[in-house]
This record gives C-alpha cells, sequence and structure tokens, in this order.
C-alpha cells in the first residue's frame, strides 16, 4: 500500500508508520510525572478483571473474534527471532503447525476461554513472510485472509489456486499474493488458497453471510482474479509501479470462487478497506481514493466528486457483483475510510479525516476538527435513501484508527471504535479506566484507545489503555449476554497492561520487545462509595482562579496543580467537599492538571480551564 504523507498508512506495519504531521503533536504529557495515571481508576465504570500478554517477544496483534460461548480467537504476526525456542511457550500440542514455518514472519492463531486460559494455539505459514489482517466466525469456522510471499505451506490440495500465479516478466519486483483459510473453532485446516495474479496482491477483509464468503483487497495483477461478466472485469495501469484497484471477491463455503471484479479506475490508488453484507446479501465497501472523475457516484450519491487530496468511497453491490449505489464522502484535505458495518438498512463508517469541512454534521457529537491533523470519524447512513443520517469527529490530533465493532444484546446498538494516539485530549470520558494518556505518550510513544458510542452518535464511554511505551487497540469484542468486553491490541510496555494472575503476566525479554494482549472488563456495580468518588468535579470550570471541589463528602482530600510542562504550581492537604480554592494571583490564563488524592488513597485528575 502505498503511505502517502500522513495517516494512510500500512495496518501491517502500524507500530513503525511514518506519520509526518503527527511527529508535530505537542508531547506536553511527557514530564508529567504525578504518580500512576494508567493505574486503574477506582471510579470507573468497568472494571478490568484480568489481562494478559501473549506470545514471543515480536508477537503483534491484528484482529479477533469472539463466539457464543465467550471463547476469543486472536489473530497475530510473529516474526522470525528465536522461533524454535520459544515456540514451547506458546504453541498447543497437536497444533496444526508447531513449528515456525521459517521467513521474515508468519500467522499465529489462538482460543482463549472466557477466563484467560489458552485452548489451543497454531502457526500457519511457510517458508517467506505471512502477514495476517481481519479474522470472522461463521457456524463454529474460523476465516482468515492476508498477504503471502510463501510457495508452500499456505494452501490445500485442490483449492481454488492451490499454487501461485507463475510471476510474468515485468520490470518492478513480485511482492505477495493473497490467502483465504477457513480453519474449524478446534483449530483443524479445512481448506486455504491463494489470491492470485502475476504482481501483487493484499486481501484486507472477510465476511461471510448464509455460507457465502466475501473478501476485499487490492491488487496492482491484471489477470487471475476477476470472472467474465464482472463489474469491472478488467484494469489498464497508468503506473502499475505506484497504483492499486479494489479486489472483491465472492467464494461459496467450500472456497470456490463465484465471482470476482477489479473496483477502480487504475490511474489513481484506490484502497478498499473494509467489507460488510446486509440481510438480503447485498455486499458494502469503504475504502479510500484519489479519483477524481467520478468513477466512485453513482447517480443517487450522497457526494458526486472527490472534494479534494483523499476522500472516502462507500459502495453497495448486489450479490451476484453488480454495483447499485456509491458515494464519495469528504472534504479537502485527506479522508481516509477503515470499517464499515451495516445494520437494519443503516450503514456506519469509521475511519479518520484531516478535513475541517463537509464532514460533521450539525448538532454531532463533536463538530469540529481538533488541531490540524487526524480526527477519528464515525458516521451514520440510511441504506435506502442514501442520506447522511449524522457525522462526528471523535478526539484531536494523531488519532489512527483501527476496528469498529457493535454490541447488538443491549436495548440499542452501541459501537466500539479502536485505535491508537499520541493526543493528551478530548479521548477518555469522566469515569473511565484509563483518564490520562500514560506520562510518556507523545512523539513516538502512543497509547491505545476505545470509545462507545450510541446508535445516535453520542459519545458514552472512552478510555485511554497503555503503558510507557506504544500501545495500540486492534478490537472490542462485546460479550453476547453480559455487560462486558474484551480488549485485544499490541504493545511495547511493561506495565499497566496485564494482571499478576494472568496466563502470561509478563512481557518477554527481548530487543524492543512487541506482544499482543487480551484484557477483559466486565461492567461496574457500583456501590454508594463508588458513585460518591464518581462525581468529584471542580465549578465553575472553567474559572477565574477560584473554584471548589464539589461531589459528596467522603474525607479531606489533598490537591495538587500541575501546569502543561508538568510543574506543580500549587499544593494544599485537607482540603474538603465545598471549600473555596483561591488562586486568583497564582493562576495564568491555560489549561491545568488538577490531581485529587483521597483519605483511602484514590486518585482523581480532572482537567482545569483558567479564563
Amino acid at each position: 500500500m502505498k503511505k502517502g504523507k500522513d495517516f494512510i498508512f500500512s495496518f501491517n506495519n502500524y507500530f513503525s508508520v511514518a506519520l509526518e504531521n503527527v511527529a508535530q503533536v505537542m508531547t506536553i504529557l511527557i514530564c508529567l510525572s504525578f504518580g500512576n495515571l494508567t493505574a486503574q481508576n477506582n471510579s470507573s465504570l468497568y472494571d478490568r478483571i484480568w489481562g494478559t500478554y501473549y506470545g514471543s517477544y515480536t508477537t503483534k496483534s491484528v484482529s479477533s473474534a469472539i463466539d457464543s460461548d465467550g471463547n476469543i480467537y486472536m489473530l497475530s504476526e510473529v516474526w522470525a527471532l528465536n522461533m524454535e525456542t520459544e515456540a514451547a511457550n506458546y504453541i498447543t500440542s497437536g497444533a496444526h503447525q508447531t513449528t515456525y514455518g521459517g521467513g521474515e514472519s508468519d500467522i499465529l492463531l489462538s482460543k482463549f476461554d472466557s477466563e484467560g486460559s489458552l485452548i489451543w494455539s497454531t502457526f500457519f505459514g511457510g517458508e517467506g513472510g505471512d502477514w495476517p489482517t481481519d479474522i470472522t466466525l461463521y457456524n463454529d469456522n474460523l476465516y482468515i485472509v492476508g498477504s503471502t510471499s510463501s510457495s508452500t505451506g499456505m494452501t490445500t490440495t485442490g483449492s481454488f489456486q492451490e499454487f501461485m500465479v507463475d510471476m510474468e516478466p515485468i520490470t518492478i519486483p513480485r511482492y505477495t499474493s493473497g490467502f483465504l483459510t477457513k480453519f474449524s473453532s478446534s483449530g483443524n485446516l479445512i481448506w486455504s488458497t491463494y489470491i492470485d495474479g502475476e504482481r501483487m496482491e493484499a486481501i484486507s477483509s472477510v465476511t461471510v453471510e448464509n455460507g457465502q464468503v466475501f473478501i476485499t483487497g487490492n491488487t496492482n495483477s491484471t489477470s487471475h482474479l476477476t470472472t467474465v461478466g464482472s463489474f469491472q472485469e478488467n484494469v489498464i495501469f497508468t503506473d502499475v509501479h505506484n497504483q492499486r484497484v479494489g479486489l472483491i471477491m465472492k467464494f461459496n463455503e467450500n472456497g470456490e470462487r463465484v465471482w470476482g471484479t477489479y473496483y477502480g479506475s487504475g490511474a489513481v490508488n484506490d484502497i478498499v478497506s473494509d467489507l460488510s453484507v446486509d440481510s438480503s446479501g447485498n455486499l458494502f465497501v469503504v475504502g479510500t481514493t484519489e479519483d477524481a472523475t467520478g468513477y466512485f457516484s453513482t447517480t443517487d450519491a450522497y457526494q458526486m466528486q472527490n472534494n479534494g487530496n483523499r476522500d472516502i468511497f462507500v459502495s453497495k453491490f448486489s450479490s451476484s457483483g453488480s454495483r447499485l449505489w456509491s458515494t464519495y464522502y469528504g472534504g479537502d484535505e485527506n479522508d481516509k475510510g477503515q470499517n464499515i458495518i451495516v445494520l437494519q438498512n443503516n450503514i456506519y463508517v469509521s475511519g479518520a479525516s484531516e478535513s475541517a469541512t463537509n464532514i460533521a454534521s450539525s448538532g454531532s457529537y463533536q463538530e469540529n476538527l481538533i488541531g490540524s491533523h487526524s480526527n477519528m470519524i464515525f458516521l451514520k447512513m440510511d441504506g435506502e435513501t442514501y442520506d447522511r443520517i449524522w457525522c462526528t469527529y471523535y478526539g484531536a490530533n494523531g488519532m489512527i484508527p483501527f476496528n469498529l465493532s457493535y454490541n447488538s444484546s443491549s436495548e440499542a446498538y452501541e459501537f466500539w471504535l479502536t485505535g491508537t494516539t499520541n493526543s493528551y485530549e478530548h479521548i477518555s470520558t469522566d469515569g473511565a479506566y484509563q483518564e490520562q494518556p500514560n506520562p510518556n505518550t507523545g512523539g513516538a510513544n502512543h497509547d491505545g484507545y476505545f470509545a462507545k458510542f450510541s446508535d445516535d452518535g453520542n459519545l458514552s464511554y472512552a478510555s485511554y489503555y497503555g503503558g510507557e511505551k506504544r500501545d495500540a487497540i486492534t478490537k472490542v469484542l462485546p460479550m453476547n449476554d453480559e455487560d462486558g468486553f474484551y480488549l485485544t491490541g499490541t504493545t511495547m510496555s511493561y506495565n499497566a497492561i496485564a494482571t499478576s494472575n494472568a496466563y502470561q503476566s509478563e512481557l518477554p525479554d527481548g530487543n524492543n520487545p512487541t506482544n499482543s494482549f487480551l484484557i477483559k472488563f466486565m461492567q461496574k456495580r457500583m456501590g454508594v462509595e463508588d458513585h460518591q468518588h464518581q462525581k468529584l468535579s471542580l465549578w465553575p470550570n472553567p474559572t477565574d482562579g477560584q473554584f471548589t471541589v464539589e461531589g459528596k463528602n467522603f474525607g479531606e482530600m489533598q490537591i495538587s496543580i500541575f501546569d502543561l510542562m508538568g510543574r506543580e504550581v500549587f499544593t494544599q492537604n485537607k482540603v474538603k467537599i465545598g471549600q473555596p480554592i483561591h488562586l486568583l494571583d497564582q493562576l495564568s490564563s491555560g489549561v491545568y492538571i488538577v490531581k485529587l488524592k483521597a483519605e483511602d488513597h484514590r486518585l482523581n485528575t480532572i482537567k482545569l480551564s483558567v479564563k
């Protein structure tokens, strides 16, 4: 994938992504040292039950899925470092593949129960590099997709493409083939096939509906992929070295191709990121394009043209592969379409944007872009009229989106957005598990974030999750019938990730170790004390320098105030609820961090604005 200059990044390389613009984000929290801000907030709406690292010291979480029994399936990538000696620590006996395949990287597929115990785990890969991207679960079977340069160990006998296509004598190097693989829930390989043309393929997403398997990806190949009479059977590239088009394919449950089509002009980069299928079998895809010809709009489009640089596109296809509708969505800067979910004739899209106009709707949760770099965005459209219902920004500078999931067991749909950020504000909500980023967050160090939105586009809960180095949340897995969820992600942090009672409580030793992680949260059943602590606030806020601590009385507190350079500018002991704090001459205009420490040592951190 072409990276460009900003947040249009390679998902498979998210810890080494070149964020040219994000590097300018303020890092003012680095100097703060007023305690462990990544410790659990005792007033949180959710309790962390347990958290575990998983894998060797070169393991990266890619995606995950959950079944009806609460078992979690983790899809990870492992690098070729000390695999022979480390595999015994996390590959189970009798697994499909117990030894590392060789080459640059392999796939790691693992199943955990709801208490965090490992049930089985297997390698999947050949002699080259193997890079997974997505996993989905259907009828107790697992479907995974990704890219590979391995010519062995990846396919089953008699599959759609058992062998790689012989490389044609072209001037560009051969990169990767795509793959589509089906495992049973017990870890047995059922079938696997290449998705391969004469050049490069990268499969990004998979979903299954009524036994029919749909995949999307990107390619610069011109043969072996599409079917006769498909929406776009052929493509001509103007610059095959630097251009990709989308690829959409349908397979049956036995892995046989039903149809395949290109999706893109071939004149610019057209990247398909994700797909979703509605109850009628219609397929919706989302992606990002530089196209300015109108290729991605139909007559009933919400937005007929690209508004500048890169825009999002959202498109609808029939189950037989005919395009039914398509629209651009975006402003005059760079916009990225990342994920899509279709529910009850409504379309939900998540992504990121640098555009200050033509994104958010009036009255939405966050109407304005904060900063000049990427904010996350969340869009809802009517799947029948194709009108925008609402769209909101979320966050501030430095938001990298990873995934969108939803909870269908509540009275109304709830949506979880995840990613990584080095932003220090506009992320978490009051009562979050981790209200503040780790003090080292900023610049190259990121914390993960996860945020819950209601069906009307309002933020109901959001939290950071991370330690002292780089962390990312790849997905939220809501529990089916309980008020809880699991987080999966990747970390380089030694602290604030795992619990002592976990399957793997420590980050493995190594040079800049990287590990997958799995975390379980449950909604807190709050007593009186918890409610009292949760309601602490400063009033008025913003203030002219005089304020009080508001909330139900639970004893005396110590109050400490820090400026955004981490310098303590005020401290006072034995402060009581309702007691005036007079700092008219001590605080100049600006933003401060107020730390309130109760007699029971619980910590509450609040942002204070001084006029």
